[in-house]
């Protein structure tokens, strides 16, 4: 039968605990014109505490954007673009990082895993092709395939996929593959993850370990994650 391999650590951005960061949830307070209402004020912090309502969702829009306006600055150096496939050459990408362990995909698996998806948003179940008769359906999913480049386009730097799930009300953002041809730009999966999660309004974002050094150097950040565990298990060859 199965055995266990290990569990695999990996990181989740929590929002859910956003009213540790006192300044924004007041922000998102006045934003609102809440402060004249104590009895809405109370209902609504209520629901913040939930992970729901309309203070909760401003107070992420806030976060996100102040986290995000304080790394902008270092990133004017790529532009990136959205693929539906990952060009071949991040092959050279994925084999520099593949020295050392880890969780390992090429490119071909990549690029089959963003063709056929086993998870399918709702609105696009009766439209698209049949599905594989162990597909799951959400309110949302979708892959976020990302080529980065250089600020003059006429460098090929890296990609970086990401998948969204909205599931009972509850969007997740999680960075998945990524490699860059200089491993010092690992960082960009961190920034273009905040910029995502913030388009997507995540509640959580998920994250591989080797990005913890990145979120922990930002105080926003740092009350907000939860470390997690994922165990693996594999079937021995005979």
């Amino acid at each position: 039968g199965f055995k266990e391999l290990g569990n695999l650590t990996y990181y989740q951005l929590r929002m859910e605990k956003i009213r540790k960061l006192d300044a924004i949830f007041q922000e998102a307070e006045r934003s609102l014109g809440l402060g004249a209402h104590p009895v809405e004020m109370s209902k609504l912090s209520a629901d913040a505490r939930r992970g729901e309502g309309a203070l909760y969702q401003r107070s992420k829009e806030i976060f996100y954007s102040k986290v995000i306006a304080g790394l902008k600055p270092e990133q004017k150096a790529f532009v990136h673009a959205r693929v539906d496939q990952i060009d071949p050459r991040a092959q050279a990408a994925i084999d520099l990082q593949s020295r050392t362990p880890c969780f390992y995909r090429g490119v071909e698996a990549i690029n089959w895993m963003l063709k056929y998806r086993w998870i399918i948003s709702a609105e696009k179940e009766k439209v698209e092709a049949e599905p594989y008769y162990f597909s799951l359906v959400s309110e949302l999913f979708d892959y976020v395939a990302l080529q980065i480049y250089s600020a003059d386009k006429k460098v090929f730097c890296g990609f970086l996929i990401l998948s969204a799930l909205a599931k009972k009300g509850r969007t997740w953002l999680k960075i998945l593959d990524f490699a860059f041809k200089d491993p010092d730009d690992g960082d960009l999966a961190a920034y273009f993850g905040l910029m995502y999660a913030n388009k997507f309004s995540a509640d959580r974002l998920e994250f591989p370990a080797s990005l913890l050094d990145y979120f922990k150097q930002n105080p926003l950040v740092q009350p907000l994650i939860k470390r997690q565990q994922r165990l693996y298990l594999f079937y021995p060859k005979r």
